[in-house]
């Protein structure tokens, strides 16, 4: 009896370690006070019993149980606790399904700030965060189709460029005939050139010289230079202060009045008038002065015809002039006498 007590009580304790020790390698401390919550998700890639459950990175509690929601069988639903009975999670907070630089799970509660807090068994607000391979995923997602895009259309380039090449073989062949015939022409003239250069390079030389000593005298000249420029600049001030415009208004005025003066003459009835547009005038005016050259000139040879005066003091005879006349008239005949003698 005493044996069979024995083999009994070490088959019960057995049993009792047995089932600790699967609750532990779960992740479950059954002599701990845990608490049990629930939450659901679309998708657990990589998230396995005994997955760590963390707050700000610090372990609270593990996955418990991961099952089809019964009601939707696209969701997940999962079961985790928590061992630490310091632990609230008010009613608002978030279990983040988060992944590591390795692809690891585990959930993150994010803690809210709700008074109310959540009690064991109750369900907690789900938000799935994108994994390095995700992000990676939605990253390069873009980058792919613009690639598939840019291969179909290079193959599309080539396809018609060998279409191209293929229906313009002959044409290709005398293109790359012409063009080896066009270096071959260009080469001849660069060595054309460059003997050119060879047998004109004293004459470049001379050039060179030239434009070098235009240059220093243009660099001597310089203060000349820049004087003529300032006292073209003066010109150009003082020829800015002339009030040209008061100058081509008076030009213009008295333009004007010539014009009148002009219209005057061309329409008028005067005698300047008459003279420049009535040749009867002008022909009585030139022949009243050639006879009066003709009388003049008479006088001058014959004075003793026309006039007869004293000379000292005798009878006066002829006709009578003033003293004044009288003087010019004995002048002119001392002048016409001294002609005389001089002839």
């Amino acid at each position: 009896m005493k044996r069979e007590f024995i083999i009994g009580t070490i088959a019960i304790t057995a049993i009792g370690a047995l089932i600790f020790g699967l609750f532990y390698l779960k992740g479950e401390n059954i002599l701990s006070n845990n608490r049990v919550f629930h939450t659901t998700y679309q998708s657990v890639d990589g998230l396995v019993n005994a997955s760590p459950v963390k707050i700000s990175g610090y372990q609270v509690g593990v996955v418990t149980n991961m099952k089809m929601n019964p009601e939707d069988p696209s969701l997940i639903d999962v079961s985790f606790i928590i061992d630490d009975s310091s632990i609230d999670l008010p009613a608002n907070s978030v279990a983040i399904l988060a992944s590591d630089i390795l692809g690891n799970k585990s959930l993150d509660l994010r803690l809210g700030a709700d008074t109310r807090m959540l009690k064991n068994g109750d369900f907690v607000l789900a938000q799935a965060q994108t994994d390095l391979k995700g992000m990676v995923d939605e990253q390069l997602l873009p980058l792919k189709l613009k690639t598939e895009e840019l291969i179909a259309t290079i193959d599309s380039t080539v396809t018609t460029i060998k279409t191209i090449i293929g229906e313009n073989t002959g044409n290709l062949n005398e293109s790359f005939i012409g063009l080896r015939n066009a270096i071959g022409s260009f080469e001849s003239m660069s060595n054309r050139l460059d003997t050119l250069i060879a047998k004109q390079s004293s004459r470049v030389s001379i050039i060179f010289g030239n434009v070098q000593s235009i240059t220093e005298n243009l660099k001597k000249s310089n203060e000349a230079i820049t004087n003529v420029i300032a006292n073209a600049q003066i010109i150009t001030d003082s020829l800015a202060v002339v009030d040209f415009v008061g100058t081509v208004e008076g030009a213009k005025e008295a333009i004007s009045q010539v014009n009148i003066v002009l219209d005057a003459i061309n329409n008028g009835d005067g005698t300047l008038s008459q003279l420049i547009n009535d040749s009867t005038m002008y022909n009585h005016v030139n022949l009243m002065l050639t006879q009066a050259t003709t009388l003049v000139e008479n006088i001058q040879d014959h004075p003793n015809r026309y006039l007869q005066f004293a000379v000292f003091g005798s009878k006066d005879k002829g006709l009578k002039l003033d003293s004044r006349n009288e003087r010019a008239l004995r002048q002119f005949v001392k002048k016409d006498s001294l002609m005389d003698k001089w002839k």
